[in-house]
């Protein structure tokens, strides 16, 4: 059980995975009863998902999907004002990971160079497993660099 998923549901289909050079490692749905189903599949055999899911999707969290399992929510909000701070308007909000949405991929660049650690700690950091967590390093690098200047990647 240690394969690790990064999952986008782009409901709206505003956000293409060429937005990252990271974005090939990322499972894009813009369906979201295709998306729940896979997740729903994929629960017994993985060891973690994390699922990037806008503001408007948010009622998936504990119906469709379990808030304690495998899964890891991170929900994006069109702006600041727009993050949901009282719990009893959304008491998942301490289980969930919110942030702006212009932020989107910064945050899903950084789960998979966590996601990449974990393979370099299971590799007991072999040559292999370090290469690659240092390729995503120095992409996730570049790219928040170019996120504060307000460059998009190439």
């Amino acid at each position: 059980m240690t394969s690790l998923r990064a999952i986008l549901l782009d409901s709206n289909n505003r956000h293409p995975c060429i937005e990252s050079n990271l974005g090939h490692r990322v499972e894009h749905f813009i369906n979201r009863g295709a998306c729940v189903g896979y997740i729903q599949n994929e629960m017994a055999s993985c060891g973690r998902i994390d699922l990037f899911l806008s503001s408007a999707d948010r009622n998936i969290i504990g119906t469709n999907l379990p808030l304690f399992n495998n899964i890891y929510f991170h929900l994006y909000c069109p702006t600041a004002d727009d993050i949901p701070n009282n719990e009893a308007l959304f008491p998942q909000r301490a289980y969930v990971d919110v942030f702006e949405e212009d932020n989107l991929w910064v945050h899903i660049s950084y789960t998979i160079l966590g996601h990449d650690n974990r393979r370099l700690i299971n590799s007991n950091y072999s040559t292999e497993g370090r290469a690659v967590w240092q390729t995503t390093h120095r992409i996730v690098s570049e790219e928040v660099e170019a996120a504060k200047l307000g460059v998009q990647p190439e």
